[in-house]
């Protein structure tokens, strides 16, 4: 045998004669048909790029010139190709088409950079008024019902947990009781009338690890209870992919320090991690930090929120640098285009113009400021 074929120059079957060309052909399509593994050279501009399976073979068109194999897409990502959902109901819709019927169309099409975007569901659980939450799961039905007729992906942020924001207190609250949010949690999968994407919990795991407000308990026991709602979040047929967050780059520059929380927090049943969530880094420095935590918890995929680093993080101190710093501009758009192969997608988890807490003057956490949104329009960064 030589390179996979017999070596003699032709072969005879029932007194017919084959030349090289025809047993070429013939093992070819054996081959394919037997998924045996064969090699084939792609072109990728100055590379070349080695495919080494029958799935590269008929995967090879979305190599492209001068890229490399290792950024793109991989076909099994479950966001690959989706489209976001776009909630023409949100409060930054609604001023921008009052701005457009007053004749304030500067501030319309500022606004609109906000509108036309996908952006994210916060369900934020029980209120004094609305003990059980009732609200989010009305939410989740408008929101699901319009995406599935869109046939579109509509992101839930899950910020609900006991203890809620405990180590900052500007958006401190939650369900009082572990029993009250797993059910909770049970209701919105029961309610989701499209496929959807939800990130879990933003700060809860970086609080267990760069603040003293939680007690060993306090921090053990939120593992467990995070585990236990990626789990039933993962195992609905609904969720295209969940993400549990895992805080930000200058919050936690080393992410080794991660790994072993994100695992007791139940990591491995997600798709992955959301990082960056309403903070301001930079996406280069995003998706460097990103990569580094991915490689080191299976290569799990990320989310990047864009929703405000279009200009960095803010030359600041303290929480100057992270509640409501002016100055700061919309970064990437919502996109599963990432062409990298950690990060799944870059989603705006920040809902632009929602203020961080009463710091400087502003309202309360979640309150929409229109001075706000219309900075963050005007230096976006694309």
């Amino acid at each position: 045998m030589k390179n996979g074929y017999p070596s003699k120059n032709k072969r005879t079957h029932s007194g017919r004669r084959y030349t090289k060309r025809s047993i070429a052909i013939v093992c070819t399509i054996v081959l394919l048909l037997c998924g045996c593994v064969v090699v084939v050279k792609a072109r990728t501009g100055n590379n070349d790029a080695t495919i080494t399976s029958i799935g590269d073979v008929q995967n090879s068109a979305i190599i492209t010139s001068g890229a490399r194999p290792d950024t793109i897409s991989k076909p099994s990502e479950p966001l690959s190709g989706k489209r976001f959902y776009v909630d023409k109901a949100r409060t930054v819709n609604k001023l921008a088409a009052e701005y457009a019927k007053t004749g304030k169309t500067a501030e319309a099409q500022l606004l609109d950079r906000i509108a036309s975007q996908p952006g994210t569901t916060w369900l934020t659980g029980p209120s004094p008024n609305d003990l059980a939450a009732a609200r989010d799961i009305k939410e989740v039905q408008r929101t699901s019902e319009e995406a599935a007729k869109e046939g579109a992906v509509p992101i839930y942020m899950l910020y609900a947990l006991p203890g809620r924001d405990a180590c900052a207190d500007y958006s401190k609250g939650g369900f009082q009781s572990e029993a009250d949010y797993l059910v909770w949690i049970d209701k919105v999968v029961q309610t989701l009338r499209a496929d959807a994407v939800i990130v879990v919990e933003p700060d809860a795991v970086a609080h267990t690890l760069k603040n003293t407000c939680l007690n060993p308990k306090q921090i053990a026991d939120r593992y467990a209870l995070l585990n236990k709602a990626v789990v039933k979040l993962s195992s609905s047929d609904r969720v295209l992919g969940t993400y549990l967050d895992a805080g930000h780059s200058e919050w936690l520059p080393d992410p080794t320090i991660l790994v072993e929380p994100l695992r007791k927090s139940g990591v491995e049943h997600a798709r992955g991690v959301s990082v960056n969530v309403s903070f301001f880094a930079e996406t280069v420095t995003a998706t460097k930090w990103a990569q580094q935590l991915a490689s080191l918890i299976g290569g799990k995929g990320v989310l990047i929120d864009t929703s405000r680093n279009g200009k960095g993080i803010a030359p600041a101190t303290g929480v100057a640098r992270w509640c409501n710093p002016p100055g700061r501009g919309l970064g990437y758009r919502p996109s599963t285009d990432t062409m990298d192969k950690h990060i799944d997608a870059y989603f705006w988890g920040k809902s632009a113009g929602e203020s961080d807490g009463d710091c400087f003057g502003n309202p309360a956490a979640g309150t929409f400021v229109p001075n706000i949104a219309l900075e963050l329009a005007r230096n976006a960064a694309q």
